[in-house]
């Protein structure tokens, strides 16, 4: 089953070489090794803003998780230990399950 990469280096696949007629205007057959190859290359790592964005977003919703808990915990509805306020049952705080 042949692969192809056009001339932006993205590759393309047929099933078989009879649909070559479909593939983008420059198109070459290349080897599996190649194309192969060519994927590893064009993994997307984020850059190291994107990197530092998502932490920051990871952060806040570990602060609006912990400002729940005070939240809660200020109103009764739930103790330190995690128990629901005038039950017996106990959820984890930790896992943000309340």
């Amino acid at each position: 089953m042949p692969h192809y990469k056009d001339t932006n280096n993205k590759i393309h696949f047929l099933e078989s070489a009879k649909f070559t007629h479909l593939l983008p205007a420059g198109c070459v057959q290349i080897a599996d090794a190649e194309a192969e190859e060519i994927r590893k290359v064009n993994i997307y790592e984020p850059t190291q803003a994107e990197k530092e964005a998502q932490e920051t977003e990871l952060l806040i919703q570990l602060k609006i998780r912990q400002l729940a808990i005070k939240a809660l915990q200020a109103e009764g509805k739930i103790t330190i230990e995690g128990k629901i306020a005038n039950t017996e049952e106990t959820k984890p705080i930790s896992e943000g399950k309340l």
